[in-house]
């Protein structure tokens, strides 16, 4: 929030905002197991229908998004807006497999080709947060 903020009027109320670090490690854990429960409970409900499973999966996009931004600060870094950097990052990082949230976000630009073997890319997608709960799980608490 901090850094994606635009103040639109008056006294900026996160200027002086601190974030600890052990907080933050915990919302990304959460973040990322709570976004795959979802993703299951949420799957059952597309009754296999490609339509509704890229709907789950773009509906969970910006929130996977928002924790792979957390877990590049939890590393003393700052995020970079375009997604591909911020994934690479997670990678060198984190030495973590991204590749489905990739295709998942191509998947919402629009780009064919990502939405292949739609049922794949969303066991991926969910191997991908799964892994990334794991990361951040195991990192100083």
């Amino acid at each position: 929030m901090k850094q994606r903020h635009i103040l639109l009027f008056g006294a900026d109320p996160l200027e002086n905002a601190v974030i600890e670090r052990k907080n933050l490690r915990y919302q990304c854990e959460r973040e990322f197991k709570s976004m795959v429960v979802n993703l299951r409970r949420g799957f059952l409900r597309t009754e296999g229908k490609r339509e509704k499973i890229e709907a789950l999966l773009d509906e969970s996009l910006a929130s996977t998004l928002a924790a792979c931004r957390g877990m590049i600060w939890m590393a003393g870094k700052t995020p970079p807006d375009d997604i591909s950097d911020l994934l690479r990052m997670i990678i060198e990082i984190y030495k973590t497999d991204t590749s489905a949230i990739d295709r998942v976000w191509r998947l919402h630009q629009g780009q064919s080709g990502a939405t292949a073997l739609l049922e794949a890319l969303f066991e991926d997608y969910k191997n991908n947060l799964t892994d990334l709960a794991a990361v951040a799980d195991q990192l100083e608490k």
